[in-house]
Order: structure tokens, then C-alpha cells, then sequence
């Protein structure tokens, strides 16, 4: 399961993107967006209850965390609804997208896996899947 900070023309090419990608053709994807559009106000429970709502439904062995525009105005109230979900959803592993200019927010809390396979699937994700072809 992916979560996006909104529902937008961003996010929804990076899905498509995605979901069709040889290289994650062996995952089964969810998309789900923090907040369905810039504009709405964020309330921290109606975020977390409609990511937990998803999750309950989808059941994930894996979350990733996508840091957009959402999580860079508000990255603490992001960091504390993924630690009601680490604490709620145990079984589940949470990885997030990796940038220098965040990672002060998430570093030294334990709510994002740090394995070598954890960075290999955010690299995937992240980044490997939109590198482009050069002809």
C-alpha cells in the first residue's frame, strides 16, 4: 500500500505508473490519499481513520509512506498518524520515501523499517520504477 499526501493529477500518474511497471508486476498495489484534494483542511483523525479504513480492507504486508506536499506542511501530524498505525497494525511493515531535506523528521523514531530490504523496496518505489529509458 502506497499513501499519497492527495488525490491529484501527481499522484494519480505516479499510480498508473506504477501499476503498470514490469518491475512491480510481482506486488499487489492499493493507492490510498491522505486527503482527496490540496484544498481540504487537515484533521488528523479523518486522515487517520480513512488510512486505517483502507488499511482493515486491503490488509498490506508492506506501507510506504510518499513525502508530497502534505507531509512537508505538516510532517508531525504524518509522523504521529503512522505511530498509532505501527502500534495498531504490528504485522505490518511501514517504510517511507527517503529525502535528505525530511529526514530529520523521521530518523530517530522507530516507526519506519531501516533493513536493506526495507530501502531496496523504497528505492524500487520510489525512484527505479520513474527512471526513464535513455535511447
Amino acid at each position: 500500500m502506497i499513501v499519497y499526501s492527495w488525490n491529484d493529477i501527481i499522484s494519480k500518474n505516479r499510480s498508473t505508473i506504477m501499476n503498470n511497471s514490469p518491475l512491480l508486476k510481482s506486488y499487489k498495489m492499493k493507492h490510498v490519499y491522505a486527503l482527496n484534494f490540496p484544498e481540504e483542511r487537515i484533521k488528523k483523525e479523518k486522515i487517520y481513520n480513512r488510512i486505517s479504513k483502507e488499511i482493515e480492507l486491503f490488509s498490506p504486508d508492506i506501507i510506504l509512506l510518499h513525502i508530497g506536499t502534505a507531509f512537508y506542511n505538516n510532517p508531525y501530524v504524518f509522523i504521529n498518524i503512522f505511530e498509532k498505525f505501527k502500534n495498531k497494525f504490528s504485522n505490518i511493515r511501514f517504510g517511507i520515501e527517503k529525502q535528505s531535506n525530511t529526514a530529520h523528521y523521521y530518523n530517530d523514531i522507530d516507526i519506519f523499517e531501516e533493513s536493506k530490504e526495507m530501502a531496496e523496496i523504497e528505492t524500487l518505489f520510489f525512484h527505479t520504477v520513474f527512471k526513464r529509458k535513455r535511447l
